[in-house]
């Protein structure tokens, strides 16, 4: 899961120069799969952020992501894949794409930090009122 994040920043290092020409009709718009990307790394997250004690559960629950992630997308995993090998071959597009993958991954960090933030604080008012209801 950790490695698709690792295999395409080490693609971005691995190729130095970088040709202009139009992308293939059978290659994902950089659009599409930057959107998928950023769905397939934050249900990466998702998952390694839950309380899953059996690797095989993580595995399986992150593929069951996957393969609904694709649905939403209208792709499969031989298109994600041929795409990934042709971007990765044009460092300059995939670190555009990257770019965006990871800006909007923070944003959606730090907008999740703040809901789980205002979820507590409210938990906290909630258990002061509980307990003395004449402060209200």
């Amino acid at each position: 899961m950790k490695n698709k994040l690792l295999i395409g920043l080490w693609a971005i290092l691995a190729f130095a120069c970088t040709e202009s020409q139009e992308i293939p009709k059978n290659i994902l718009a950089k659009q599409k799969i930057t959107a998928l990307l950023i769905d397939l790394h934050w249900s990466d997250a998702k998952i390694a952020q839950s309380a899953y004690t059996n690797t095989d559960s993580a595995q399986y629950n992150y593929w069951l992501l996957e393969k609904d992630i694709f649905k939403r997308h209208k792709t499969d995993t031989a298109t994600f894949r041929q795409s990934m090998a042709y971007y990765s071959s044009h460092p300059k597009l995939l670190e555009d794409i990257y770019n965006i993958v990871v800006d909007s991954l923070s944003y959606r960090e730090s907008l999740a930090k703040t809901q789980t933030q205002k979820k507590t604080t409210e938990s906290d008012k909630a258990k002061k009122a509980a307990k003395n209801p004449q402060d209200l």
